[in-house]
């Protein structure tokens, strides 16, 4: 007999279940045996009833929302721990019709619509329960008025905003037939350069930077990264299609005059759907008058997109962290130096930043900016670990006791810590840097890294849509996926991801590299061989006929042993060489060169070897002894 009744309903999904049991089956299982342990046990101790599982997923009721809601918190809580499993949860308070097990009702339909607006570890209300639960001081956040399928009036959805449980943006892209009602998202396309003087350039790219990065900390504004902007500099495209490219509603556009201590910065707002124009303005000011033109233009953004700003949010917006002119000047010139990703390069962004923290000692971005290039390097293989991290850490060390209310710090910290096989402070820290700025697309970066060295590819992967959602032409984080991809033995499609990889820039030395290993995998050697040539044509004509020659006399085996035995050298990063090597020597079936390589890498604290233990192409080497010795050596956390 059916019954009426009031309950709070509460639907649950592991996010990208269906690609691990396509993957592992057996991870799969383990992830969803692990998913109803936990919810079976936090059930029974908060009064649930569950009503039914299905496949990843399950419905359940209780009498009371705020018991609901307490059941949520810790079924995240515990699923954040590993091993991890990425879950989304909504909930919402209504009448239900009750038949034996099975409930039905307008209410059991926007709980469900809702919970698919989740993100992996969030927990999404509606208004109407959170209404049942705000006087017990639950923090949430309402993500704006949503339209969802089959439901006649927009519902409020708030999220769940405890401590550890990951709160969406208001302006997330939402799936199955909804969509949020005035979403806001902007890229600040590259300023461009009217001085004279075209050693200016460094000025327009950092003022497009700072106002990037104090947008950043807007909750309500999905704001693009720098790299994806700087991806149209210099080039005439039309304002919709990089709108459409970027999925973006808003674009913000500006030149700057500089002429000794003069400025004249021009910026306008424009609607990338119709080209039509928000807002614009001039400014003409002294050099002096820097920090007050960057901050409103910021505050014009945000008034234009109507958006309201509260007290704390607003001075993140406005946050300076120097105001010495010259030392402003000297970090801008630094990051110039920086974004130009080569040796040289970064060392003379160490000098520059060094520079401006000679003018202001306490300018904590400068410091992150010589302690993160000291990281990079050693990363990149430039120099080694050993001889650069310790600089790096010594820097943090002195930007965590002066600003310790930094995302970037923590997020420079998280990035030491994988490259010195510190995972256990890596966690702290990656969790740090997320509480006080989750639109860093980097932390995301460094997550998929982490997760891709600890053998975690489902964690790795949604980290990686993050990044990629932040910062979507990124060839490193598009790369970072193709990689993992690669290293889990998705080989075809590590290949797609290279190939997308290589059309944003042909020349990435990297993604067509680890195509070439891909295709080899699939034993498609006349494509492989067809990569790898791709990239020599560009500044090594002369080794392709070389390379040729292998291929025609031994096949892939042949272009392996190029590789190995010195072509690997084009790639220009020398401390980072013996990982492909090594890559190359267990496809060659030749463990004794494999293993050298490897300890190579492991004499000098490289980074580069961290990521061997999980990599399916070592995988039939571990019972080797010299295998569990590199394993110990490094010290994976249990």
């Amino acid at each position: 007999m059916a019954q009426r009744q009031l309950a709070a309903i509460m639907f649950t999904d592991i996010v990208g279940y269906t690609d691990v049991m396509q993957s592992d089956e057996d991870q799969a299982v383990q992830m969803r045996d692990r998913h109803r342990q936990v919810f079976e046990e936090t059930h029974s101790q908060y009064d649930g009833e569950i009503i039914q599982y299905f496949g990843d997923g399950t419905l359940s009721i209780f009498a009371s929302s705020l018991q609901a809601v307490r059941c949520a918190i810790t079924i995240q809580q515990v699923l954040q721990q590993k091993p991890h499993v990425p879950l989304r949860i909504g909930i919402h308070s209504g009448d239900i019709i009750r038949r034996d097990h099975e409930i039905i009702g307008d209410s059991v339909n926007i709980a469900s619509r809702i919970e698919s607006l989740a993100e992996p570890g969030s927990i999404l209300i509606s208004r109407q329960l959170q209404s049942q639960i705000f006087n017990h001081r639950i923090p949430t956040k309402s993500l704006g008025q949503v339209d969802l399928k089959n439901v006649h009036q927009p519902v409020e959805i708030l999220a769940i905003a405890v401590d550890g449980i990951k709160v969406p943006e208001h302006s997330q892209e939402v799936h199955g037939g909804s969509k949020v009602i005035n979403r806001n998202s902007i890229a600040i396309l590259p300023f461009v350069n009217m001085s004279s003087d075209e050693n200016q350039e460094y000025f327009c790219d950092g003022i497009t930077e700072e106002i990037i990065n104090s947008l950043s900390h807007v909750d309500d504004l999905k704001v693009i990264a720098r790299t994806s902007v700087f991806m149209f500099k210099n080039k005439n495209e039309d304002i919709r299609k990089i709108g459409k490219t970027l999925n973006v509603n808003s674009i913000l556009e500006g030149s700057v005059r500089k002429a000794g201590n003069r400025l004249r910065i021009t910026s306008q707002l424009v609607n990338a759907g119709d080209g039509s124009h928000f807002w614009s303005q001039k400014y003409d000011r002294e050099m002096d008058d820097i920090f007050s033109i960057q901050d409103e233009i910021s505050l014009a953004i945000v008034d234009a997109l109507k958006i309201k700003l509260l007290g704390e949010e607003r001075d993140k917006v406005l946050k300076v962290e120097t105001q010495d002119v010259a030392a402003y000047d000297l970090y801008l010139k630094g990051q110039f130096e920086w974004y130009k990703r080569t040796g040289s390069s970064m060392l003379e962004s160490i000098r520059l930043y060094e520079a401006a923290l000679d003018k202001d000692p306490n300018y904590v971005l400068a410091k992150i900016g010589v302690a993160s290039a000291y990281i990079a390097l050693c990363d990149w293989g430039e120099i080694k670990c050993i001889e650069g991290l310790p600089k790096a850490k010594e820097i943090l060390d002195d930007a965590l006791g002066t600003h310790p209310n930094v995302a970037e710090v923590y997020a420079a910290l998280a990035y030491y810590d994988i490259c010195s096989w510190n995972f256990e402070d890596y966690y702290e820290h990656y969790q740090k840097s997320l509480s006080l700025n989750n639109k860093l697309p980097f932390i995301h970066h460094l997550d998929t890294v982490a997760h891709n060295v600890l053998g975690d590819f489902t964690r790795a992967v949604i980290s990686s849509r993050q990044a990629r959602r932040l910062d979507p032409l990124s060839l490193i984080f598009n790369f970072a996926y193709g990689h993992t991809r690669y290293i889990s033995g998705k080989y075809e499609v590590a290949v797609d991801q290279f190939n997308y990889v290589l059309s944003l820039d042909p020349q990435f030395k990297p993604a067509a590299l680890f195509g070439t290993f891909s295709l080899i995998q699939l034993e498609r050697g006349h494509e492989a061989l067809e990569m790898l040539t791709s990239i020599l044509s560009f500044e090594h004509q002369s080794l392709i006929s070389e390379v040729e020659r292998c291929f025609q006399k031994d096949g892939i085996s042949g272009l392996l042993n190029w590789i190995a035995s010195g072509g690997i050298q084009f790639y220009g990063r020398p401390h980072n060489q013996d990982y492909h090597r090594a890559i190359c020597y267990a496809l060659l079936d030749q463990p004794d060169e494999m293993f050298v390589a490897l300890r190579s890498l492991y004499d000098i604290r490289s980074f580069r070897l961290t990521g061997f233990r999980h990599n399916v192409i070592f995988a039939k080497y571990q019972d080797d002894a010299r295998f569990q010795e590199l394993s110990d050596g490094i010290g994976y956390p249990i």
